[in-house]
């Protein structure tokens, strides 16, 4: 009986990255730092909301709108603020996504999935992730993401498509996973 192997050119989207990276931190932050995260997240947007208010009082004073009398500049100054910060936030993920997918590392790179582990190879370097190194599968419509800590290996279906039926390969994926994790 052959092993079944899958290879396939891997490169992916900015689209692609940004959701895997996304997918990659959500076993990190499950359970009791799930809910660490939302409160830093709600406590940082609050700080940032009392700033973008304080800013645009001080800005409104400055051009001498007064809340009180139609006090309109402070409205546009914080929704100005807002726009900022949401505009560079998504830019800097963005510029992060774009570093990762256009990197030396992962130019001509070739997925190859086994039984024994997720491989890696370009001209220049070869990685190799068995099963049993990888803490979990987090999945969603368009990809499936092997968790390695902090880090993941995203295989998005438009990729799988070009070994297989993506549908298939996931299963294959997750067969090959559970069977490291019992020790087989």
């Amino acid at each position: 009986m052959t092993e079944t192997v899958y290879e396939m050119p891997y490169a992916l989207t900015d689209s692609e990255t940004q959701n895997g990276m996304k997918l990659t931190c959500k076993p990190l932050y499950a359970g009791k730092w799930r809910v660490a995260a939302l409160t830093y997240s709600l406590v940082q947007g609050m700080a940032l909301g009392a700033a973008a208010i304080g800013l645009s009082f001080l800005l409104a004073r400055q051009f001498g709108d007064v809340p009180g009398d139609a006090g309109y500049l402070i409205y546009v100054f914080f929704i100005i603020f807002t726009l900022a910060y949401w505009l560079l936030e998504r830019s800097l993920k963005k510029r992060n996504a774009e570093i990762y997918r256009t990197s030396l590392l992962m130019q001509n790179q070739t997925l190859v999935l086994s039984a024994a582990g997720i491989t890696f190879n370009n001209a220049h370097s070869k990685s190799f992730f068995d099963w049993r190194d990888v803490s979990g599968l987090v999945e969603n419509s368009e990809m499936i993401v092997a968790s390695l800590g902090s880090h993941g290996v995203v295989m998005p279906d438009r990729i799988l498509a070009l070994a297989g039926d993506a549908a298939d390969i996931r299963d294959q994926i997750k067969g090959w996973h559970s069977t490291a994790g019992r020790g087989a």
